[in-house]
């Protein structure tokens, strides 16, 4: 128990505990051990700084220790992270089914977005809800050849767009010379073809190959 000095008059008893929650108490306040006696109190020690008694040292070193609250942070919010941008668009233009199905798997598996059509009237259809990053087309289809469809990209503003071009058919030297000076045309895959190759020329011309390839 401690007598506390406030003014020119010692207060108290007091408990460590209410001394320290007392307003204005600190290290330089002035106290004094209280002394039991008789089953009551009387001063006995002499005056000094709170801060030289052992107890009072612990209490005020271990608030000096405790971390400040943090200011709130001032000025406009931190902006929000950008969505991330969707994986490319792959359209397979092809009326045989089963390679379709294959061909769009292989797009799949690779992280790709994929997208399907039947014929060139199919495609051109798609490609009014987005446009593709690379367009993997079949040469021979029914209606409008792949070479028509070619030339239509031209034509409606989509002539930047790679195409790798599949063929079932040998082609002469002249058809291969004038599909390959369509400068989007990115790679010419005679059918029957390894998906392995078509894989291959995806990840090159959508600049996404693997670093352990």
């Amino acid at each position: 128990m401690y007598d506390v000095l406030e003014g020119e008059d010692a207060r108290g008893p007091f408990a460590v505990p209410d001394l320290l929650a007392r307003p204005g108490f600190g290290p330089e306040s002035m106290v004094r051990r209280v002394v039991a006696a008789g089953g009551g109190a009387s001063g006995g020690g002499d005056w000094a700084r709170a801060a030289e008694y052992l107890e009072f040292a612990l209490a005020f070193t271990s608030a000096a220790l405790k971390p400040a609250p943090s200011a709130p942070r001032s000025g406009p919010p931190a902006p929000e992270p950008e969505p991330a941008a969707p994986a490319p668009l792959v359209l397979i233009v092809d009326d045989e089914e089963e390679l379709r199905g294959m061909i769009q798997y292989s797009v799949d598996k690779e992280g790709y977005r994929s997208a399907v059509a039947v014929d060139a009237l199919d495609a051109a259809a798609k490609m009014k809800s987005e446009e593709p990053s690379l367009i993997v087309l079949d040469l021979m289809m029914p209606g409008q050849s792949g070479y028509e469809f070619l030339r239509g990209l031209h034509a409606s503003g989509h002539g930047r767009i790679p195409v790798v071009l599949m063929t079932g058919r040998q082609l002469d030297s002249s058809t291969f010379a004038m599909i390959r000076e369509e400068k989007n045309v990115v790679e010419v895959l005679a059918k029957p073809f390894a998906l392995a190759a078509l894989v291959a020329s995806l990840r090159r011309y959508l600049k996404t190959a693997r670093a352990s390839d």
